[in-house]
């Protein structure tokens, strides 16, 4: 016979209920408000640029000048034309030129055409933001975070204008929730995805890792302790050694054989 014990009491059920019933309500609510910052942001840049024709900066004339040069080579998309795009002798490294091609494609190969994958970019970095403040703090925090970075001049600045902050702004805020995530590299599935978003952010710009080497610097320190004792798993050092060849692998693609213009770049002579 089963204990009574075992057995949960009707008030017991219901409290649960409530909770979840209550949690769903909180999410639903949450995503709602979320959405509503994500649409009125990318409203509000898709109607900027649709009322003005600004490219302030030789910076922006150059990337959208590759941009189209990366049409022509990406006419196909074949190996021979995706290494090609990857091996393309230029000292900047080609992540916005290859991220703006579908945008391109979509829309018309002109200038609005491009920028609308900052566009798109700004509202993926508003959506990090809220799911960072979550993992480290919960949905407030979350959604303050994303409302403050959506209202942020600088955001509406690179959503407007054809450079790489903003790809390079989402891939250190996946960055960092990938490394938050992660454990301390104890999950293998976020560790890979911080190697894979820092090796991506390598593509879109050489100074992803200045963002990165503090926060990584904070989780190892947290972890001294296991490192002093001796008690560091091995498969810890595993999947932070994996997650760093998926970042080399990534980044290579570029840095390899473009290696005499990455030196250049990383010394200063552009």
């Amino acid at each position: 016979m089963h204990s009574s014990s075992s057995i949960p009491s009707p008030a017991s059920v219901d409290n649960a209920s409530l909770k979840n019933a209550s949690s769903r309500r909180a999410w639903s609510v949450a995503a709602t408000l979320l959405s509503l910052v994500v649409v009125l942001n990318m409203i509000a840049n898709l109607y900027w640029i649709q009322q003005n024709v600004v490219l302030i900066g030789r910076d922006a004339s150059h990337y959208l000048t590759n941009t189209l040069l990366y049409r022509e080579i990406l006419t196909d998309l074949s190996p021979q034309a995706l290494f090609r795009a990857f091996t393309y002798p230029l000292y900047r490294t080609p992540g916005l030129y290859i991220a703006a091609q579908p945008f391109l494609h979509l829309f018309g190969f002109t200038m609005d055409g491009a920028q609308y994958l900052n566009v798109a970019l700004s509202a993926v970095v508003i959506v990090l933001t809220y799911c960072l403040g979550v993992a480290v703090a919960d949905r407030r925090v979350g959604l303050f975070a994303a409302v403050l970075v959506s209202l942020l001049p600088m955001m509406a600045a690179m959503a407007r204008l054809f450079y790489t902050e903003m790809f390079l702004t989402a891939a250190v805020a996946a960055n960092l929730l990938a490394l938050h995530k992660s454990d301390g590299f104890a999950r293998r599935s976020w560790s890979l995805a911080w190697g894979v978003t820092l090796g991506v952010g390598l593509l879109v710009k050489w100074t992803m890792p200045i963002y990165l080497w503090l926060p990584v610097l904070w989780v190892l320190w947290r972890r001294r302790s296991d490192f002093q004792r001796g008690r560091w798993p091995a498969r810890q050092e595993r999947r932070l050694l994996l997650a760093l060849l998926a970042a080399f692998a990534i980044a290579t693609l570029w840095y390899w054989p473009n290696r005499f213009q990455a030196e250049a770049l990383l010394l200063g002579k552009y």
